[in-house]
């Protein structure tokens, strides 16, 4: 996995990447809310009464008073004494909207939207794991940049020496658990002295930018000829061997020729 800044793996009473927004209720307040999956979140209530409370998730009863009533969300959730909901260790599965609700009115709302971190790494020339890779001067450099897992989808781009780069091309698909891969590629030469390449990624609401980069060495030498020399070999051995085999073709027929016209005037002399 590359090089992540500012990760961090739980938010506990924390509502990361809060809006505020208002409905024609003065009353009402509504939260756009965006948190990490595996993190933990609290939506506050503010009511101690127990009677006349309720919480709903996407329209369906979540608790009535203390009692909860979601079989799929009833590991992951509970109520401080305020009647604020905790969820724990946050999942695709608990976005959506969630009304607290006192005597049949809505109090609170929040549209809750969950992240996930990708994975992210550079691939040079195909290789991947790549930290410091040296090239010879003039070399093409082909960087990919792959995302994994991500949601939502990221933007990405490349940094090389400080300076961004436009991407040679950039693409994302999306995956059946809502979450997204991408993949960018970079063609290009590095002609200093040393360099470095940066892939960074970003789009989520609730975490920093992804980044992961590569540090390039370049050789103060060309490529030797003597190293080159393989290369030519394999590349002029097909056709010296084809050449080898015309040339003993047209050696066997002439032999059969000469034969033949030697046979021819023996049997003239007869």
């Amino acid at each position: 996995m590359g090089n992540i800044a500012g990760f961090a793996v739980s938010i506990l009473f924390l509502m990361t990447g809060l809006g505020l927004s208002y409905s024609n209720d003065p009353n009402l307040l509504r939260y756009n809310i965006f948190v990490l999956q595996s993190s933990n979140v609290v939506l506050e209530c503010n009511h101690e009464a127990n009677k006349g409370n309720k919480w709903e998730h996407e329209g369906k009863p979540l608790y009535v008073g203390r009692n909860q009533l979601s079989p799929h969300l009833n590991k992951t959730t509970s109520l401080l004494p305020n009647y604020s909901l905790v969820i724990d260790h946050v999942t695709l599965f608990h976005e959506g909207l969630y009304k607290c609700i006192r005597d049949s009115k809505t109090a609170m709302e929040y549209n809750l939207t969950v992240e996930v971190i990708p994975t992210i790494y550079i691939t040079i020339n195909g290789t991947k794991d790549v930290t410091d890779k040296i090239f010879y001067e003039e070399s093409i450099v082909i960087a990919r940049c792959y995302v994994l897992g991500a949601k939502p989808e990221i933007t990405l781009k490349w940094v090389v020496n400080k300076s961004e780069m436009t991407p040679s091309s950039a693409e994302c698909k999306r995956n059946n658990n809502k979450t997204y891969d991408c993949e960018a590629t970079l063609v290009t030469k590095v002609r200093n002295t040393k360099g470095n390449i940066t892939c960074m990624g970003s789009g989520l609401t609730s975490f920093g930018p992804l980044y992961t980069s590569v540090n390039l060495s370049l050789s103060k030498k060309r490529q030797s000829s003597s190293s080159k020399w393989p290369l030519i070999l394999m590349a002029i051995v097909p056709f010296v061997c084809a050449i080898g085999i015309v040339v003993y073709f047209l050696s066997t027929q002439r032999t059969v020729w000469s034969q033949g016209n030697a046979i021819q005037s023996y049997c003239s002399e007869k």
